[in-house]
């Protein structure tokens, strides 16, 4: 299974969160973001790591998810 497939399964099959995809789901900025928009529905703190790491997903997890400054994805986001 990859992040994709996890969070889709999560999202759609589940309809919740999905403890056994997260370590996975963490692995993709993408999927992580959507992840904490879709199903968790706040933070991901699993996969904030991988999220701050990229140069898009940091400012919408901030802005969508944290609602405010997010200091560890600004560096990603400057």
């Amino acid at each position: 299974m990859n992040a994709k497939d996890a969070y889709d399964h999560a999202k759609n099959v589940i309809k919740g969160q999905f403890p056994e995809g997260e370590p996975i789901i963490a692995t993709s900025p993408k999927y992580a973001y959507l992840y904490a928009l879709d199903v968790i529905k706040g933070r991901f703190p699993e996969g904030e790591a991988m999220i701050a790491k990229d140069h898009f997903y940091p400012y919408w997890y901030a802005k969508n998810i944290i609602q405010g400054r997010w200091t560890e994805g600004e560096s990603s986001i400057a």
